[in-house]
């Protein structure tokens, strides 16, 4: 009995036993984990779980009201300074707005400069200087060179050559605004400079009209004239530091031309500090202001607004004659002018500038003239030239330089820089007798101021030498002056005594 019982217990344990081994442990080990799904077929074990859902800053793309970066719109702003005294100011804003519609997303923030010339370059230079610039601005095209090696001008050489519009510019007008083989700026027009002449009061003194001077004595004839019949100032000649450039090449430049002079010799590299020619020209500015009192008070270009004195005098019939900028023939004195003349034709006349005397002239001819213009240009320092540039074509479109004539309430004075501008119909059809006697007349006659980096400083030490003989100071005495200040600019080496 007791046997029996043993081995039925003996029976029951081992039955026990196989099926815990069948049943399998419900912990597996370590070495059985590869048998399960792989990571990435996990989720397909607990698909009742949804997976989490990303932060909105973790998936930009998932956003439907954000474009990617990649399709941003462009954001600039270019910054553009425009002299507000110069009569298409208003022009140039209306084609800036065309021109920002057609660019989305790029503004043009305009930046006003003091007036005129001088304190406008001065703000410039030191903006400039700073790394305040403008992205666009203005400049006078004898600024070229200086401003070139100071780094203010990005070299627009490779956008010109790559744009089919550049081969209507005329040669002459492409040379104003190169330096060094480079472009540094589009110029819509070139200038010249007549003589101005209040015909009326010509004809008071007993002078005939139309008059044709061909000397300087015949200028100095007719001054006198006007003077004995109470003109308060006969002949002014720009002079002094206050109108800056307009001085050396709208009343220097004008003189020292017809005695044949040469500023700068590009051969030798030498400037005059020395000449007859030089001599001369002091000796007119003295002669006027001083010694013959025909220029009219001096103090009218030693302060305040001289460009705006002598046009109001002009128009109030005080001012008997000036060589000045071509412009002002309807800019200033036309119907819609600042300074308007009420029957101008038969008031105010245009000629020609005359040599010392006949063949005394540069070139030895028998008159002069000079021409510049401004060019808008980009500052070297701008992060966008591409866009700048592209703003610059557009204003100089052939369409938009005949607008530039058509648009305006003045009809401007400058002459168009290109050929398909000037031969067209439509210019052609807007332009008066004056445009077409300046294209026949005078532009054969002119030269260029030197395109070199000391120019504006040898520019200052005219206008400096010419302030000096309105204060009273002899022709001696500026001339010393003069040629002490250009020493020190150029070296003694590069002068020519």
């Amino acid at each position: 009995m007791k046997i029996r019982t043993v081995i039925t217990f003996l029976a029951l344990l081992s039955i026990v036993l196989l099926l815990a081994a069948c049943s399998g442990a419900p912990t597996a080990a370590p070495s059985e984990q590869p048998t399960q799904a792989p990571a990435q077929e996990q989720p397909t074990e607990a698909p009742t779980k949804a997976p989490p859902t990303p932060a909105p800053t973790e998936k930009p793309v998932e956003q439907p009201t954000t474009a990617p970066e990649s399709e941003q719109p462009e954001t600039i702003t270019l910054s553009l300074a425009h002299p507000v005294w110069f009569n298409d100011h208003d022009w140039t804003v209306t084609k800036i707005k065309e021109w920002e519609a057609k660019n989305p997303g790029v503004t043009v923030k305009l930046v006003e400069l003091p007036s005129p010339d001088g304190p406008y370059r001065e703000k410039l230079v030191l903006d400039l200087a700073s790394g305040q610039g403008p992205d666009i601005y203005l400049a006078d095209t004898f600024w070229f060179g200086e401003f070139a090696e100071a780094g203010y001008l990005a070299n627009l050489t490779d956008y010109v050559n790559a744009w089919d519009d550049w081969s209507q510019w005329y040669d002459a007008a492409k040379s104003a605004v190169t330096y060094k083989d480079n472009v540094y700026g589009l110029n819509r027009t070139t200038d010249v400079r007549p003589l101005y002449y209040r015909k009326d009061l010509f004809e008071k003194a007993g002078i005939a009209t139309p008059w044709q001077p061909t000397s300087w004595d015949d200028m100095f004839s007719a001054a006198q004239k006007l003077k004995d019949i109470g003109v308060k100032a006969p002949w002014m000649v720009k002079a002094g530091k206050v109108v800056g450039e307009a001085t050396t090449m709208q009343g220097f430049y004008m003189l020292y031309l017809g005695c044949g002079g040469q500023l700068w010799n590009p051969e030798t590299g030498k400037w005059d500090i020395g000449s007859q020619c030089l001599r001369d020209t002091f000796q007119v500015y003295y002669d006027l202001y001083i010694a013959k009192k025909l220029g009219g008070d001096p103090d009218n270009w030693l302060a305040g607004d001289p460009i705006s004195n002598y046009r109001q005098m002009m128009q109030a019939g005080e001012l008997g004659m000036i060589a000045t900028w071509n412009g002002d023939w309807s800019g200033t004195f036309g119907p819609n002018g600042d300074f308007p003349l009420e029957n101008r034709d038969e008031q105010l006349a245009y000629t020609k500038f005359p040599a010392q005397a006949p063949g005394k002239g540069i070139r030895g001819q028998d008159y002069v003239t000079i021409s510049g213009g401004w060019a808008f240009v980009v500052n070297g320092a701008s992060q966008h030239v591409d866009k700048a540039f592209d703003l610059l074509a557009y204003l100089h479109t052939k369409d938009n330089v005949i607008s530039y004539y058509r648009d305006q309430p003045t009809l401007p004075g400058g002459l168009p820089t290109r050929q398909d501008v000037t031969n067209s119909e439509e210019w052609q059809s807007l332009v008066d007798d004056y445009m077409l006697w300046q294209a026949e007349e005078l532009v054969p006659l002119t030269t260029f101021r030197p395109p070199v980096p000391e120019y504006p400083k040898v520019s200052e030490a005219i206008q400096s030498a010419t302030e000096t003989i309105l204060l009273g100071g002899s022709v001696d005495d500026a001339l010393a002056q003069y040629q002490d200040d250009v020493i020190r600019i150029v070296g003694e080496d590069n002068v020519t005594k």
